[in-house]
């Protein structure tokens, strides 16, 4: 149930029961439009999935990632609705210009919890795309990109938990990558391929972080991503 009022909060119930409640109440109120989008856009994606469990022209190794999905579509909806419920009106003059960016409802709801690993993600993201500029979905380039991003994120942030969110949000917060088979193959292929660039970050840092040797990490990274080129996933 959707229920809009000018100048009055949103009211927004859960049609799924997917996203937990906050203690007090069955709504929740806000007036963030951005945060609305989110959450209307995950339950839509975390809908979506029976019919791809059920699609046998998809290959199995697509389809026995759905059940870990459905896991992580529901954390990043709760983590979403848990912002959009501690938000302050002042946050949404910070957020609109990341949606003229190219950056979908979920991913700057993230960017607005925390602009210090905002500012973190940002920087890989720039990063990771000027290496990876001309890459096609489902190239061996494209799958550097997003396990470079990953890394990358790690390393700026110091949070891998937060660059997986933003990640998964750039995946499960885009409508289009549910609306057939071959966008949902290309949006497996990346997320398996984030998930490497995580586990490469997550090693980079457990050799210790200083400011010093960001440069060091750096290079770490990419020789740990050409030694594992044959994981990556690539469209086929």
């Amino acid at each position: 149930m959707f229920v809009f009022g000018i100048n009055n909060p949103v009211m927004w119930i859960d049609p799924l029961g997917l996203f937990v409640m906050p203690a007090g109440g069955e709504n929740f109120r806000y007036t963030n439009p951005i945060v609305y989008q989110a959450l209307n856009d995950l339950i839509f994606a975390y809908g979506a999935l029976d019919r791809f469990r059920g699609n046998l022209d998809l290959a199995a190794r697509y389809r026995i990632m759905i059940s870990q999905m459905r896991i992580d579509i529901t954390n990043l909806g709760n983590t979403v609705f848990n912002i959009g419920n501690h938000m302050t009106v002042s946050a949404e003059w910070w957020m609109e210009p990341f949606i003229s960016r190219g950056f979908n409802s979920t991913q700057v709801t993230l960017l607005a919890s925390s602009p210090a690993m905002g500012k973190g993600m940002l920087a890989a993201t720039v990063e990771s795309q000027l290496l990876f500029w001309g890459d096609l979905d489902g190239s061996i380039e494209n799958a550097n990109k997003h396990a470079l991003w990953n890394a990358l994120g790690v390393l700026y942030t110091r949070d891998a938990y937060f660059v997986r969110l933003f990640t998964d949000a750039h995946e499960f917060g885009s409508r289009y990558n549910f609306s057939d088979i071959d966008p949902f193959r290309h949006m497996a292929i990346d997320i398996q391929n984030n998930r490497i660039g995580l586990a490469i970050g997550g090693d980079s840092l457990a050799r210790g972080f200083w400011a010093r040797q960001v440069t060091s990490h750096q290079t770490y990274i990419r020789q740990r991503l050409n030694h594992m080129q044959s994981s990556l996933w690539v469209f086929s």
